[in-house]
């Protein structure tokens, strides 16, 4: 993608800072057009210096350092409804997938409020590495991924955690030997 930045009044008096991406993604290939999306910065306040340093000690860590989905790119973003980290392309690709209920920050353009930061404490690249590395899907399109059983569980809990909610949902079965297994143990248990 390429960026381009640029400043413009806003009709409030506020200033409104526009990050043009142009994306070259495989699906705009097709059209053999690139599509132009525009992110604007709701505010020209500066993100205060603690919250700078909680994304620096976050960013310490090598897991978070680097984005979850591509593995190759430096972390910009934050996905808040899971607490992971990741790249400014992959960012974009989330909020394409379709998903309606992904919310894609940037982690030192915006402000976050305290639910936020508490998702990002509670999350970390390195849980969901995990389980998507347990489950062999960490190499899927992105689309697909996001998808499976096993992150919709992830994203369950991680919510049920930030909730101080309790969350007893067993993790969903691997492959079809592990979900007999599982259906078995629930049926021997039922019949006590």
């Amino acid at each position: 993608y390429n960026n381009q930045m640029e400043s413009t009044p806003h009709p409030s008096g506020l200033v409104e800072v526009k990050e043009k991406l142009v994306l070259d993604f495989a699906t705009f290939k097709e059209t053999g057009e690139k599509e132009e999306v525009t992110f604007v910065q709701s505010s020209h306040i500066e993100q205060p210096v603690a919250v700078k340093k909680f994304f620096k000690e976050c960013l310490s860590n090598p897991f978070n350092k680097y984005c979850i989905d591509c593995k190759k790119n430096q972390t910009t973003h934050a996905v808040v409804w899971i607490g992971a980290f990741v790249c400014g392309e992959c960012a974009l690709q989330h909020k394409f997938v379709g998903n309606q209920n992904v919310y894609v920050k940037d982690i030192y353009k915006e402000h976050w409020d305290d639910y936020q930061l508490r998702s990002i404490c509670l999350g970390g690249n390195k849980a969901l590495f995990d389980l998507m590395k347990e489950y062999k899907i960490e190499n899927q399109p992105l689309n697909m991924k996001y998808k499976h059983a096993s992150l919709q569980w992830y994203k369950r809990r991680h919510r049920a955690l930030m909730d101080a909610d309790t969350f007893d949902q067993p993790k969903p079965p691997k492959d079809w030997d592990e979900r007999v297994q599982m259906t078995k143990a629930s049926l021997y248990k039922g019949s006590q």
